[in-house]
């Protein structure tokens, strides 16, 4: 993933792969603020499945990964990871 700025990289992993309210309210989070959806791919592996998806925000790329075993995750620089985390738990009631 190509960064726009010199940010650090952060991965934030939001709650485990089948918690559709998590889901919800990441979609409605990444609405919210504006991103806009690139693509994505899904795949299996063995017993695990992988769900990609890559949205730009701000002109900058984040990966939403949806692994099983590791849980719903955000990838990307630090500041949007943080905003986009803090947004999901505002509206999952867990701050």
């Amino acid at each position: 993933m190509m960064s726009t700025r010199d940010e650090p990289q952060r991965t934030v992993t939001l709650g485990p792969e089948y918690d559709e309210a998590t889901r919800n309210a990441l979609e409605e989070t990444l609405v919210a603020l504006g991103a806009s959806h690139l693509g994505g791919s899904w795949g299996i592996g063995g017993s695990q499945e992988l769900e990609t998806a890559i949205v730009v925000l701000r002109g900058r790329e984040l990966r939403i990964e949806v692994e099983t075993y590791i849980g719903i995750s955000i990838v990307g620089d630090d500041d949007l990871v943080t905003i986009v985390a803090n947004g999901v738990a505002d509206r999952l009631g867990r701050r």
